[in-house]
């Protein structure tokens, strides 16, 4: 028996299985928001080009524990 969280894939009506964490650093919380939720179900590959492609600064974590990072990303954190 599989557990979700809030996240729903509108094309499948399930919580995403490949992605466990997405961070965004954006303009305003808003944004931040709606763009992690975008890259979670889109997952890692394609929410990583998403993020890009909208300027803004991201980490999306798998399943499996593995870190995908948009280029500047790194220069935010410590």
């Amino acid at each position: 028996d599989q557990q979700g969280h809030h996240i729903i894939d509108p094309a499948t009506g399930q919580s995403p299985e490949a992605v466990a964490a997405v961070t965004v650093v954006a303009p305003t919380a808003l944004v931040a928001d709606a763009l992690a939720t975008a890259a979670f179900v889109l997952g890692p590959g394609a929410g990583l080009r998403f993020l890009e492609e909208q300027a803004v600064e991201g980490r999306i974590v798998t399943d499996s524990l593995t870190r995908y990072e948009t280029r500047g990303f790194r220069g935010l954190v410590r």
